[in-house]
C-alpha cells in the first residue's frame, strides 16, 4: 500500500544499554522456550503430548470428547497403578535376596580325606598316675585305679596341667598297635599320628601330607586298630571325629564324635559334601579363606571357660595366646578339680552353647559325612576302617535366584506391558517436568517484558501529506469498515460451521432460520430471500435434531471420512510400520514388507506369549534348601512298643483261673483272643489290663543330666496296631541342648518271660501324628542287651498346594492321622467289632462297631490286621489323603553298641541345633508371566496394554460405524425438508461483485509492501479475508 514515509528516529544516549538488556532477555527467553514452549496457551498439555506412551494424547486432547477423555484416562490409571505395584514386587523381590541352591553329584579322580581325631574314653595312664600317687603317698600301696583323681597331682613335683597332660598320655604305640593307608601302605608312609588336646582330654590325630586319596573301598583306604590299656578301672572305648585338618577339635570330640567299643569293628563310609554359599544380610558367612568356624567356636569356648576358671587347662591355647585373657597352667589339685567341674558343667548340663558365640559359618565349607556299620571283632581291639565307596562328592552351590539385570529386565517389561514405556519415556517426563519448573519460576506470569522499543525515546518525524493514493485508500477502508458490521451477523453461524468442519462431518449442512437469513446477508448488496416456511417445519426439525446427536455420538469414535475410514483409524495405533503398510498412498513394495515384517514379529510374539503361558500353567517349582541355626528345636514325640506287649504272666494266671488252660501252663500256650468275653472283658479291658507296667518297662528316663523325665513330660498309654504302647511327650516339645546327656535317655526292662519276643519297636513322630499305624511301617528295632544312640536331624518342608501336587494347609491337619482313619476304615469294613487302636470306628457314624467280646470276633479281628500290614491286603496308597503343605519330620541315625542284659538304653539326641529348612516355591509367578509378555511385545511389536486398548477403541469405532452409520443409509439435510422459494435477484448483487474485485486488486498490491497495516489470513472456515489492524 502506498503510505506515508518513514517517520525518522532520534537515538537517544542510552540505546545501547538498551540493546545489551534486550539481548540478555531475548536469550534468556529463548532458553526457556526451548524447554517450555512459547505458547501461553497450551502450556498445560503441550509438553505431555510429547511424551512416548499411547493414550496420553487422547486423554490431554481438549478438543476430544468428555467420554472418550474419561475412559483413556481411567485405563491409564489402572495401567499406571499395575505397574507401580509389579515394580515395587519386583524391588522387594530384589531387596529380599532370594536363593537358589544347585546341587551336582561331581565325579573326581581324587578326593580330600579327612583329619582324624582319637580319643580314648579314659585318655590317661590310670597305671602310671595310680604309682605317682602312691610314691607321693597321696594313695595308699593297695590302692587301685579306681582311687586315682587325675587332679591330685596338679602341683605335685611342681607339674602343672600341662605336664600331666602330657606324661599321662596314653602310648601312641600300645593304644595303635597297627595302622594302614591302603594295602601294605603303613600310616606313617603317608601322614604321622600326633597328640592334640582337647576337651577330653589327651587324643591323637591323625592327618595325611598330601590330605587327598585317589583310591576306594574298605581296604585301600584307613584301616587302623586300637588296642585297650587293659586297666579295669578304665572306661572302656573311643570317640572318633572326622574334620577337616584346619578345623580345632578340642570342642568337636564332644559334640560331633561317634562312639566305638572294644571288642567291635566300625566301618565308616564316607561322602564328601561341599557348600558354597552366598554372603546375604540375612544369613552373612565368612568368604576368609584363612577363616575356620570350628577354630572360631573352639576360642569361643575357651573364653568362656576362661572367665570363670582360675588356672588354664592344657586344650585352652586361646587363653595363652590371646592378651584378654591369659591365666596359668592350672598347678594346685583344687584349682583343676574347678576346672574340670566348670568344663563339664558348660559341655554336658548346658552351661554353654555354640550359638552364644558370635561366629559366622564359612561361605565354602567342606563337610564329611560318615555312615558306620558294626561288626563283631576281638576282644579288647577295636578296628576302624574310614574309606570312600566312590570318588564322587555332592557339590551344593548357592546363587542369587534375582540379580539386578534380572530386576532390570522385569521392570523394563513391565513399563512395556502396561504403559508402553522405556527409559526413553522417563526421560522425556523429566524434560516435561524441567520444561515446566523453567516456565514456573523463570517466566512467571507476573512479568512483564518491555520491548527494546519501549526504552529508547523516539521522537517522531513531521507527517508527510496525504496524496490521492491515500484518498483512494481510505475510501477502500470505509467500505471495509461497512462489510465488518455486516458480518457480525454471521457470527454465530461462522463458528457453527467451524466446529462441524472440526468433526469433519460430511453431507450434512445443519441450519436454522436465522443462520439462513444471515448467509443472505453475508455481503452488501442484494435483499434477504423470503422462505416461505411449510407445515412440515418443526417435524424436519426434530428429525435433523435426532440425527446430529447420533452423529455426535459416532463421531466420537469414528471418523466421517468414507474415503479414509478403512485406514485411517488403525494410522492412530501406537505400532511401529502399521502405519507404513496400511497407507495407500505409499510405494506399494513398501506396503508389502512392512506388511511381512509385522506378520512375521505378530507370529513370533504369539508364539513366545503362548510359551510362557503354557509355562505359567505348568506351574514350575523352585526347591530351596538353607542350614538354619536356632536357638531350640522341635522334640519328638516317642513312642515305644514291646513286642510282646501283653503282660503274659497275668494273662496266663487269668486263663488258668478260668480253666481255659490246664495249670502246667506256660505263656506260649496263651492266646489272649480267649480272653475276650471272660468275665465281660471286652478287647478294651483286655489291652488296658494286660499292658505292662510302666514303671516295671521303663525303670529308668532322663531328660538331660539329673533331670528326670516326668519333670518335662510325662509317658501315656497308646493303643496301636502292635497292642499297647507308651507314648512320651514333652511339655514344652522344643530342647535347647544337645548331644548324648542332654536329651532323652530311657532305660527298659524286659518282662523276662522266655515265651515273649525280645526287643521293642521305637517311633518318631509329631505330637499331632497318630502312632497306630506308624508303628508297623516307620518304626526302628532295638534288642535287649543292646544300647542304640540315635542322632537326630530336623528337617521342615514347606511345599506348595498345586494342581499336580495338591496338599492341605490346614494347620490341624495331619497326614498320619488321616492315613490311620483310613486304615481303621478298611479295618472296620470287614470285621465285625472293634480293636481299640480303632478310634475311628468309635466316633465316625459311618461305622460304628462295638469292642470285641468274644474269642472268634476278636481272633478275626487280628488276622484281618495282620493280612493287611504284613500280607499287603492294605496300602497307604489307596487312602485318599493329601500330605501336609507344612510337615516336619525327624530324620534318625541310629548307633548300636554292647549293653547289658535283658536292657535296652535307648538316647535319642540333637547334635547341634541347627535344621533343614526345605521350601518350594513357584518358579515362574504371574508378575514373572505379565514381565515377559511385556518384553516379547515391547521386543517383537513394540506394543503395551494401551496398544491394546487403542486397537480396541478401533473396533469398537468400527462397529459403530458399521452398524450405526452404515452406507446404505442416506441422511437429507434440513434444508431439503423445506420449501424455499428464493427471490428474483436485484441489481445491488453486481454492486457487490465490483467489490470484491477491487478487494483482489487491492489484495495484488500488497505483495510489493514489507511494512504495512494488513494481513492476509487463510482459513478453512471463513476462507479469504481482509482484517484491519
Amino acid at each position: 500500500m502506498p503510505g506515508p514515509e518513514k517517520a525518522s528516529l532520534k537515538i537517544r544516549g542510552k540505546w545501547k544499554q538498551a540493546v545489551d538488556a534486550a539481548t540478555i532477555q531475548s536469550r534468556a527467553k529463548k532458553l526457556v522456550s526451548t524447554w517450555a514452549g512459547a505458547d501461553e496457551d497450551s502450556l498445560t498439555w503441550r509438553s505431555f503430548k510429547d511424551v512416548g506412551v499411547a493414550g496420553v494424547d487422547a486423554a490431554m486432547d481438549k478438543k476430544s470428547p468428555k467420554l472418550r477423555r474419561v475412559l483413556w484416562a481411567v485405563v491409564l490409571v489402572i495401567c499406571l497403578s499395575l505397574m507401580l505395584a509389579q515394580c515395587m514386587d519386583r524391588v522387594m523381590r530384589y531387596i529380599a535376596e532370594p536363593v537358589n541352591v544347585n546341587v551336582r553329584i561331581t565325579h573326581n579322580t581324587s578326593l580330600e580325606f579327612p583329619t582324624v581325631t582319637v580319643c580314648h574314653k579314659s585318655p590317661y595312664n590310670i597305671t602310671k598316675a595310680l604309682e605317682l600317687l602312691i610314691k607321693a603317698k597321696l594313695l595308699p600301696k593297695n590302692a587301685t585305679g579306681k582311687m586315682v583323681k587325675i587332679p591330685q597331682l596338679a602341683g605335685l613335683n611342681g607339674m602343672t596341667s600341662t605336664d600331666i597332660w602330657t606324661d599321662l598320655a596314653v602310648d601312641v604305640n600300645a593304644f595303635i598297635p597297627e595302622c594302614w593307608f591302603g594295602r601294605g601302605i603303613t600310616c606313617d608312609a603317608v601322614g604321622k599320628w600326633s597328640l592334640t588336646f582337647t576337651t577330653i582330654g589327651p587324643c591323637y590325630t591323625y592327618q595325611m601330607e598330601n590330605a587327598r586319596t585317589n583310591l576306594t573301598n574298605t581296604f585301600n583306604n584307613l584301616n587302623v586298630v586300637f588296642q585297650d590299656q587293659k586297666d579295669p578301672s578304665s572306661v572302656a572305648g573311643v570317640r572318633v571325629v572326622l574334620h577337616e585338618p584346619d578345623e580345632s577339635p578340642s570342642v568337636l570330640v564332644r559334640t560331633d564324635s561317634m562312639s566305638a567299643d572294644f571288642g567291635w569293628a566300625r566301618d565308616v563310609k564316607l561322602e564328601l559334601r561341599k557348600f558354597q554359599t552366598l554372603n546375604t544380610k540375612k544369613n552373612p558367612c565368612s568368604d576368609d579363606p584363612e577363616y575356620s568356624a570350628e577354630h572360631c567356636i573352639s576360642e569361643c569356648f575357651q573364653s568362656a571357660v576362661a572367665a570363670v576358671v582360675k588356672c588354664r587347662l592344657p586344650f585352652m591355647n586361646a587363653a595363652r595366646d590371646n592378651n584378654s585373657f591369659v591365666p596359668s597352667d592350672c598347678n594346685n589339685p583344687d584349682d583343676y578339680a574347678e576346672a574340670n567341674d566348670v568344663l563339664d558343667n558348660m559341655l554336658n548340663l548346658g552351661g554353654w552353647r555354640k550359638h552364644d558365640c558370635d561366629c559366622l559359618h564359612e561361605c565354602q565349607e567342606t563337610t564329611f559325612l560318615s555312615y558306620p556299620e558294626n561288626v563283631a571283632y576281638d576282644n579288647n581291639k577295636i578296628r576302624i576302617r574310614v574309606f570312600y565307596t566312590e570318588l564322587v562328592f555332592e557339590d551344593i552351590q548357592e546363587e542369587f535366584a534375582y540379580t539386578m539385570i534380572a530386576l532390570l529386565c522385569d521392570i523394563g517389561g513391565t513399563l512395556g506391558l502396561m504403559m508402553g514405556a522405556s527409559v526413553l519415556t522417563v526421560c522425556e517426563l523429566l524434560e516435561v517436568a524441567w520444561s515446566r519448573l523453567l516456565r514456573l519460576f523463570c517466566l512467571s506470569k507476573n512479568t512483564t517484558e518491555k520491548p527494546i522499543m519501549s526504552v529508547i525515546r523516539v521522537k517522531p518525524a513531521a507527517v508527510v501529506p496525504k496524496t490521492d493514493r491515500l484518498q483512494q485508500q481510505a475510501d477502500f477502508m470505509r467500505q471495509a469498515a461497512i462489510y465488518s458490521r455486516n458480518e457480525k451477523n454471521t457470527k454465530k453461524c461462522t463458528l457453527r460451521r467451524n466446529a462441524r468442519h472440526n468433526l469433519r462431518t460430511k453431507g450434512i449442512v445443519k441450519k436454522d432460520i436465522a443462520c439462513g437469513a444471515a448467509e443472505q446477508r453475508r455481503m452488501p448488496g442484494p435483499k434477504t430471500a423470503s422462505l416461505k416456511i411449510r407445515g412440515k417445519w418443526k417435524q424436519a426439525v426434530d428429525a435433523a435434531t435426532i440425527q446430529s446427536q447420533a452423529k455426535q455420538f459416532v463421531n466420537t469414535w469414528t471418523d466421517t471420512d468414507e474415503d479414509s475410514l478403512t485406514w485411517r483409524s488403525f494410522k492412530d495405533v501406537s505400532v511401529a510400520g502399521v502405519d507404513a503398510a496400511m497407507d495407500k498412498k505409499s510405494p506399494k513394495l513398501r506396503r508389502v514388507l512392512w506388511a511381512v515384517v509385522l506378520v512375521i514379529c505378530l507370529s513370533l510374539m504369539i508364539a513366545q506369549c503362548v510359551d510362557r503361558v503354557m509355562r505359567y500353567i505348568a506351574e514350575p517349582v523352585n526347591i530351596n534348601v538353607r542350614i538354619t541355626h536356632n536357638t531350640s528345636l522341635e522334640f519328638p514325640t516317642v513312642t515305644v512298643c514291646h513286642k510282646s506287649p501283653y503282660n503274659i504272666t497275668k494273662a496266663l494266671e487269668l486263663l488258668i483261673k478260668a480253666k481255659l488252660l490246664p495249670k502246667y501252663a506256660t505263656g506260649k500256650m496263651v492266646n489272649i483272643s480267649q480272653l475276650a468275653g471272660l468275665n465281660g472283658m471286652t478287647s478294651t479291658n483286655i489291652w488296658t489290663n494286660l499292658a505292662l507296667d510302666a514303671n516295671v518297662f521303663i525303670p529308668e528316663c532322663w531328660f538331660g543330666r539329673n533331670i528326670t523325665c516326668d519333670a518335662v513330660g510325662k509317658w501315656s498309654l497308646t493303643f496301636t496296631t502292635i497292642g499297647p504302647c507308651y507314648t512320651y511327650q514333652m511339655e514344652d516339645a522344643r530342647t535347647n541342648l544337645t548331644n548324648t546327656f542332654n536329651n532323652l535317655n530311657v532305660v527298659f526292662q524286659d518282662q523276662k518271660d522266655p515265651s515273649s519276643d525280645v526287643g521293642v519297636r521305637v517311633v518318631l513322630h509329631e505330637p499331632g501324628e497318630s502312632p497306630s499305624v506308624l508303628v508297623r511301617t516307620n518304626s526302628m528295632s532295638a534288642d535287649f542287651g543292646w544300647a542304640r544312640d540315635i542322632k537326630m536331624e530336623l528337617r521342615k518342608f514347606k511345599t506348595l498346594n498345586t494342581k499336580k501336587n495338591p496338599c492341605s494347609d490346614d494347620p490341624e491337619y495331619s497326614a498320619e492321622h488321616c492315613i490311620s482313619e483310613c486304615f481303621q476304615s478298611a479295618v472296620a469294613a470287614v470285621v465285625k467289632c472293634r480293636l481299640p487302636f480303632m478310634n475311628a470306628a468309635r466316633d465316625n457314624n459311618s461305622f460304628v462297631l462295638s469292642d470285641c467280646n468274644n474269642p472268634n470276633d476278636y481272633a478275626k479281628a487280628n488276622d484281618v490286621l495282620d493280612n493287611m500290614l504284613n500280607l499287603g491286603g492294605w496300602r497307604k496308597l489307596d487312602c485318599d489323603c493329601l500330605r501336609e503343605c507344612q510337615e516336619t519330620t525327624f530324620l534318625s541315625y541310629p548307633e548300636n553298641v554292647a549293653f547289658e542284659e535283658n536292657i535296652i538304653r535307648i538316647r535319642i539326641f540333637y547334635t547341634e541345633l541347627v535344621y533343614e529348612d526345605i521350601q518350594e516355591e513357584f518358579a515362574y509367578t504371574m508378575i514373572a508371566l505379565l514381565c515377559d509378555i511385556g518384553g516379547t511385545l515391547g521386543l517383537l511389536m513394540g506394543a503395551s496394554v494401551l496398544t491394546v486398548c487403542e486397537l480396541l477403541e478401533v473396533a469398537w469405532s468400527r462397529l459403530l460405524r458399521l452398524f450405526c452409520l452404515s452406507k446404505n443409509t442416506t441422511e437429507q439435510p434440513i434444508m431439503s425438508l423445506i420449501r424455499v422459494k428464493p427471490v428474483a435477484a436485484v441489481p445491488r448483487l453486481q454492486q457487490q461483485m465490483d467489490f470484491m474485485r477491487q478487494a483482489a486488486i487491492y489484495s495484488s498490491n500488497e505483495k510489493n509492501m514489507k511494512n504495512g497495516n494488513f494481513q492476509r489470513f487463510e482459513n478453512s472456515n471463513f476462507g479469504e479475508r481482509i482484517v484491519f489492524h
